[in-house]
């Protein structure tokens, strides 16, 4: 299975697994079929949205102030599309929702982020 990660900061990772199960009923049920096509994406089977997307979160303990690294796992069917979903509609939405400053695609703690 392919992996990505993003980072959230000072986000509960119930909100934001929440809010990324939203955004995939949305796709399923079509609510974004005209974002998809401006982007140049078709709406994946339903079959491949059930284990499209999964998120591995923290363990207990850390700090809510630290950035936390939220692993995303593609399911083994059509793991490139849903990669393309993910950065194309899910992860921008995510911002839009959290913030910019709360979500980010770069690692915080490397020095070019």
């Amino acid at each position: 299975m392919k992996r990505e990660a993003f980072f959230v900061h000072r986000l509960d990772f119930g909100r934001v697994d929440d809010a990324v199960q939203e955004i995939l009923r949305e796709v399923r049920d079509g609510k974004l079929d005209d974002e998809l096509r401006r982007s140049g994406l078709k709406r994946p089977a339903v079959s491949d949205l059930e284990e499209a997307v999964s998120l591995e979160g923290p363990g207990a303990g850390l700090s809510p102030e630290a950035w936390v690294k939220i692993i995303v796992v593609f399911g083994p069917v059509a793991a490139d599309a849903m990669r393309d979903l993910w950065r194309v509609v899910i992860l921008p939405r995510l911002k839009r929702r959290f913030g910019s400053d709360a979500v980010s695609q770069d690692d915080p703690h490397q020095p070019n982020a």
